[in-house]
């Protein structure tokens, strides 16, 4: 399994490559199932179920995300709480899923279920060098420090973990719908501590 790591800001952002494909009688089922408007313009769509991944369908599938999302918990925040799947659900857009975050998650697990030649892009609304003094300077060119914005390419069977609050959108260039599954995960048991006076069960 290809495995890339990045970051902007010191913010991390994970994407692995081919992490699984799912069959043709899952993903035929994916596409059956409800769906409510989400951006008409784009022609976005959303499932209406917000635990997708708690279906017998996708019952490997949801092993594979969980393996992704603890080895994010493992080699990139490493700490040793506990964290759980909270919810999941599917999206599908023909052209563009409009710049949006994730509310009330730590992080959050992509997974393309139908990608042929798709981005994810994340934002910030300034770079490491405008976030102290905001100056309106001149580029040449731009890079991890400089930019606002970072673009990942991003397939059939890619995986992509990163922060919950941190806002992005999916373009898709190819005329084929490109599908996604999404799950949040937030931390679960007991964070903090008495000595601290910073105990926290959650």
């Amino acid at each position: 399994m290809k495995y890339k790591k990045s970051q902007i800001f010191g913010i991390p952002i994970i994407k692995k490559e081919n992490v699984y494909t799912l069959n043709n009688d899952e993903l035929s089922y994916l596409k059956t199932l409800p769906v409510r408007e989400s951006d008409p313009d784009n022609g976005a769509l959303v499932g209406k179920n917000v635990c997708v991944l708690q279906d017998e369908k996708f019952k490997t599938l949801r092993e594979k995300i969980n393996e992704c999302a603890s080895s994010y918990i493992d080699d990139i925040l490493c700490v040793d709480n506990e964290f759980e799947m909270t919810n999941s659900w599917f999206a599908k857009s023909k052209k563009e899923h409009k710049k949006h975050d994730h509310k009330n998650t730590i992080f959050s697990v992509v997974y393309y279920a139908q990608a042929e030649n798709s981005i994810i892009r994340f934002f910030r609304s300034k770079n490491i060098i405008t976030e102290t003094f905001n100056f309106d300077l001149e580029y040449n060119s731009y890079n991890e420090f400089n930019s606002t914005s970072i673009d990942f390419d991003v397939r059939t069977g890619d995986v992509i973990i990163f922060p919950g609050h941190l806002p992005h959108k999916g373009i898709n260039y190819s005329d084929k719908e490109k599908i996604i599954i999404g799950a949040n995960y937030f931390i679960r048991g007991s964070v903090g501590k008495d000595r601290d006076i910073t105990s926290l069960i959650i």
